[in-house]
């Protein structure tokens, strides 16, 4: 038993997790982090919760790099600290664990195996620099007479969604989404697959609709820019460039399409696909679900301005001004994939670029004007029809499913 007249004991430091980590021990860890191999941030956004960020190598594993600083510490003989403080550090010095992108190119893939030649890579490397290089000049000089677009067509969206077993193995409907953004404008336009198809018809109507409608809003324009990937159906092909030429035309204005390098193709409407992406936390039954979801993605500076499309919205022109748009003849003559940007003037010439820093260069290939005005007809008479397959197995989904959305997937039309 204790008593007044025993001696205090003496302090003893504290030992383990609750001693206080050394100046030392901490510089120890960060500059164990500096040594990290880092890979560019896929979104390298220019404000800086993503400018500064510092990415590890794909596949990376906390607990896993926590082990090998444990076995560097123990061999420096500075102090091992615990997992958790390791995350904290971790995230406190901009670290992050880089995610694959869902699309990688080709040619770096290839350079990285070995299989494409360092002059190759080289080459591909300077047109994406250029490309990036010209986007951002493009935006810079973004005015009331000069309107600069991003579009992209958003990963599938299927139909209904929900972490039920019965879902497992079904296939199920399509629902998709074209996005385009201007400035701070953005605008969705979506839908099902029985209501259209994703057919070069089908995205010439949507592009040169959704630009006449901005044109007819904003008579200052006098030149549209717009940055795309190379899909060939999507943004480069005869279907798309009548369509342009003809917008051109009417409305007096000069018309660019500009597209980035394949494997490479990051552009700002991609935000949208990523916020969407995060608000689709919740169960989805019909697509009504995903329209209210576009609606209300965001709210600042505006709410996007979504548009549900029909099969009797989507039209095709009558006539065609040029069959092709390959630049050459022969064999080992430039093709469509070489052109990296086209330009359609209001006299109704159609001009290309290879190279981003060259001047643009006339065709060899001449227009033909149609006999009868262009203009736009029907292209879906009615409904596409699903298979049966999915016909059944969206019936087989109906139990777990709320019975509101039951009298939808009974409509659908099938083979």
């Amino acid at each position: 038993m204790k008593t007044k007249t025993d001696p205090p004991k003496p302090k003893i430091n504290k030992t383990g997790p609750h001693m206080p980590i050394s100046d030392a021990d901490q510089t120890f860890l960060k500059e164990w982090l500096s040594g990290l191999p880092t890979v560019p941030s896929h979104y390298s956004r220019q404000v800086p919760s993503y400018q500064d960020k510092k990415c590890v190598e794909p596949g990376t594993v906390l607990s896993d790099l926590h082990k090998e600083y444990q076995k560097a510490a123990g061999k420096s003989g500075a102090r091992v600290v615990s997992e958790t403080y390791f995350r904290k550090v971790f995230s406190e010095q901009k670290y992050s664990v880089s995610v694959p992108k869902k699309d990688q190119c080709d040619v770096c893939i290839g350079a990285k195996v070995g299989n494409i030649d360092q002059d190759t890579l080289t080459t591909h490397m300077k047109l994406k620099a250029q490309a990036q290089a010209e986007k951002a000049k493009d935006k810079q000089e973004s005015s009331d007479k000069l309107s600069v677009w991003t579009m992209d067509l958003q990963s599938v969206l299927l139909c209904p969604k929900t972490k039920a077993s019965k879902m497992y193995y079904k296939t199920k409907l399509q629902m998709h989404n074209f996005t385009c953004l201007g400035n701070k404008d953005g605008y969705c336009y979506a839908w099902e697959e029985h209501e259209g198809s994703l057919s070069s018809e089908v995205f010439a109507h949507l592009q040169c609709k959704h630009f006449e409608s901005v044109l007819d809003a904003n008579r200052n324009i006098e030149k549209v820019l717009v940055w795309s990937d190379g899909c060939g159906y999507q943004n480069r092909c005869c279907t798309i460039t009548n369509a342009y030429l003809d917008l051109a035309m009417k409305h007096g204005v000069t018309i660019e399409q500009k597209f980035l390098v394949a494997g490479h193709t990051q552009m700002e409407c991609d935000s949208m696909h990523s916020l969407i992406e995060r608000r689709t936390i919740k169960d989805i039954h019909t697509p009504r679900d995903y329209i209210v979801i576009f609606e209300t993605a965001r709210l600042h500076p505006s709410p996007y301005k979504v548009t549900q499309l029909y099969h009797s919205d989507f039209m095709k022109l009558s006539g065609a001004y040029v069959t092709k748009i390959r630049p050459g003849r022969k064999v080992g003559d430039p093709t469509v994939h070489d052109l990296r940007a086209l330009q359609y003037l209001a006299d109704g010439r159609i001009r290309h670029k290879f190279d981003f820093e060259s001047d643009w260069e006339d065709p060899t290939q001449r227009l033909s004007i149609p006999e009868e005005p262009v203009h736009w007809v029907p292209l879906f008479p009615a409904q596409l029809p699903i298979t049966l397959r999915k016909y059944n197995d969206l019936q087989a989904m109906k139990p777990v499913l709320p019975r509101v959305a039951h009298q939808y997937y009974d409509n659908l039309p099938r083979q």
